[in-house]
């Protein structure tokens, strides 16, 4: 019970010391965990109840020994839960009976971390595949909260590769922000519009690129002002 307590506090407070995950990782696979964790610890996105055991199963059995196939468990829960249980839409215990068999059999030595590396890849496909990921991003089905994560870990991805690390903001930040339209959702005179111009209007003021995050005062400030004012 012990041990088991201690496997939970690390991967729901993977930061807190001593003994936090950071005492087992390198910096950059720390970061990437962090960065999973995030979501599946988040109270409106996460999931980790459906992930837990796995994750407890592989902090113990390869942690120390194979960091990197941790470190690929966690990636791929992620993505379960992102890709299938919020993009996709599936029910939050979608899969949750073969996780269980996982999480079984990967603490009790029966199946190799990089077996339920590849069970957890059909998992994935099955639940979040790359063609129902792509028609619900295309049709932005996400919830506030969703969207609102999509739209961090894009701006995250872009101030990364254009080397502006130490500007990014945290997710404990973003989640404060707001989500504002760039072509706004009544533009002043919309109602004067042609038939054609509020169709194709409504075809695109929703989708995710005419999206960002802003903060509360800038989002009042803008209102229905068109984005080249």
């Amino acid at each position: 019970l012990v041990e088991s307590s201690e496997l939970y506090l690390k991967i729901r407070l993977p930061d807190t010391k001593p003994g936090s995950l950071s005492s087992l990782l390198s910096p950059q696979p720390m970061t990437n965990v962090s960065t999973y964790f995030e979501l599946l610890n988040d109270e409106a996105l996460g999931t980790m109840a459906s992930f837990a055991p796995l994750i407890m199963a592989a902090l113990k059995a390869c942690a120390n020994s194979k960091p990197d196939l941790f470190v690929e468990i966690v990636r791929l829960c992620y993505l379960l839960a992102w890709r299938g249980h919020r993009v996709c839409n599936r029910r939050a215990d979608a899969g949750i009976d073969r996780l269980a068999k996982l999480a079984h059999e990967l603490a009790s030595g029966v199946t190799p971390a990089q077996e339920v590396i590849d069970s957890l890849k059909e998992l994935v496909n099955k639940y979040g595949s790359d063609r129902e990921f792509r028609e619900n991003l295309e049709r932005n089905t996400l919830s506030t909260p969703e969207r609102r994560w999509f739209l961090w870990r894009w701006e995250v991805r872009v101030a990364e590769e254009q080397k502006l690390a130490p500007n990014i903001i945290k997710w404990v930040d973003a989640r404060e922000l707001e989500i504002e339209h760039i072509w706004p959702q009544k533009p002043e005179g919309f109602d004067t519009w042609p038939e054609e111009w509020r169709k194709k209007h409504e075809e695109i003021v929703d989708q995710l690129g005419n999206l960002v995050l802003m903060q509360k005062p800038w989002n009042a400030s803008m209102s229905n002002k068109l984005p080249y004012y």
